[in-house]
């Protein structure tokens, strides 16, 4: 075989290949046939999900109007307290990644709730609160200083809120 033919037979091995691993450890992408998948843009506002007043009413303090982020999947900001920079955050991803994100992100020391959800489980040590309805991971995370007390059963109740109004588009 000429140096050429070498050449060509390599790089044909790695572009077919996918040129070495077949996954980024931790990372989920999503899958879909639509040509906007990737966009979040398309994909449903996370912000629909809950009220500032809903909000409010579950944690107790008056929280500001939520604002996207662009990000995978898109999340919700809240503002818990300004000056503090402390915020929750609300996801759902009903895309096809959703159960596979839920089942890889159960890392580290996590503890199983219940009455939400299929399944759902805590991370204190990120404050997060991890719930899996059918195809839907939603997320729930408080960050910040002045992350409330009781966050996990804050974080519940919300999600036991926000579930009914999470789930694949029609």
């Amino acid at each position: 075989m000429t140096a050429r033919g070498t050449l060509l037979l390599v790089t044909a091995v790695l572009v077919l290949g996918g040129c070495g691993a077949s996954h980024v450890q931790g990372a989920t992408m999503p899958y879909s046939s639509s040509p906007d998948a990737w966009n979040v843009d398309v994909l449903p506002d996370p912000c629909r999900v809950a009220t500032p007043a809903e909000l409010s009413r579950v944690l107790g303090a008056p929280v500001g109007t939520g604002s996207r982020l662009k990000s995978w999947p898109p999340l919700c900001r809240f503002v818990l307290d300004g000056p503090s920079e402390t915020s929750v955050y609300l996801s759902d991803n009903s895309q096809p990644s959703g159960r596979t994100d839920f089942d890889s992100r159960a890392n580290g020391t996590t503890t199983p709730v219940t009455g939400v959800g299929d399944r759902a489980y805590w991370q204190a040590d990120t404050t997060t609160l991890h719930v899996l309805s059918g195809p839907t991971h939603v997320v729930i995370t408080f960050r910040g200083p002045k992350t409330p007390a009781g966050a996990e059963a804050k974080a519940a109740a919300l999600a036991v809120l926000i579930l009914p109004r999470t789930g694949p588009s029609p």
